[in-house]
Parts: structure tokens; sequence; C-alpha cells
């Protein structure tokens, strides 16, 4: 196993395997001795997909980051640790590269991690609407602004703007609702 300095954090090492120690005194003594290895925590709610991370003072620190600075080198405009088998917490540095958002998504794509049906309609973080409320929306006669059935009043009544309902009406969006 390989240790390196941590890229910013200067008491403290990171191994190619992915573990982090504290390599110098600490200012209250004995009770965090020098080359004790930090206890990575789970960070995210599905233990199957959450990354490490270590306390590092009073910050939490991703270990990928902390493999992938101190292994890979610093790391390159709009670019993103990339797990390549896939497993988050796997932090060795064998495991480890730097790619944009672009392929890190397109990568966890090939491997079957992400899928894309649950980036639209209601199961979009982001999203307002429900898939009923959009085929209500698509179902109502097209009005005047001023009326019950018009654009103004179908955002005021589902929360969201007009430009909303226009994009709906005009399937440039949630264009998978028959």
């Amino acid at each position: 196993m390989e240790w390196l300095p941590a890229s910013g954090y200067s008491d403290y090492e990171v191994s190619d395997t992915g573990r982090v120690r504290r390599v110098t005194p600490h200012k209250l003594g004995t009770r965090w001795p020098v080359d004790r290895e930090l206890t990575p925590q789970l960070q995210g709610r599905d233990s199957h997909h959450a990354y490490l991370r270590v306390k590092i003072g009073q910050k939490y620190v991703p270990v990928a980051h902390l493999v992938a600075t101190a292994f890979l080198g610093p790391r390159p405009d709009g670019h993103e640790v990339n797990h390549k088998d896939g497993n988050k917490q796997n932090n060795s540095v064998t495991n480890l590269e730097w790619v944009t958002h672009k392929e890190n998504v397109q990568h966890a794509l090939q491997l079957g991690l992400r899928n894309p049906a649950d980036w639209s309609g209601e199961k979009h973080g982001m999203a307002k609407l429900t898939e009923d409320a959009v085929r209500a929306i698509l179902a109502t006669p097209r009005g005047e602004t001023g009326r019950a059935n018009g654009t103004n009043a179908l955002a005021t009544k589902y929360g969201v703007c007009t430009d909303t309902i226009r994009l709906i009406r005009r399937r440039a969006i949630w264009k998978h609702i028959e």
C-alpha cells in the first residue's frame, strides 16, 4: 500500500486503496494518535449507492476526491471523479478516473446504474406536475387568456408558470404523455 499527502490537508495522508490517516500529532494529544486511520462514513440515503467520506476538522471530504487528487493529480476544470466499476465505495486508485459530467452519466447508463426514465416526468426530483395533471392540461381546450381554461388559469391552478403550460401544449415537454 502506498501513502501520499492528502492535497489541501497537510496533517493527513491517503492511500492508493482509499484509506485516510492523520500523520501529525493532534493538539489534544494522545486521544488522536499519529497514524490513526479515519473511519469513513456513508454519504447518502441508500447504502448501496452511497459515497464514502471522512471528517477532517469540521468538514466532510469525499474519500474518492482525496485519492484521485493525490494519485491522479489535480482535478481538471469541468471534471469529476468516476468509479470505473460503478461501486462508489471502491476508492482504490485503479478504480478512479477524472471524467466530464457527461462521460460520468454515460458510464452510469452503460453500467445500468441510472435509468433515463428516472429523470423524466413525475419521477424527476424537480417535477411539480403529475402525469394526470399533464393529461388534464392537454385535454383542456385552448381558450382566451382570461377564461377558466386559459393558459394563465391553468398555470395558477397547477402552480407552474404560463410557459410550462405552453410547452406542454406544444409537446415540447412531457412528450411521453399521450
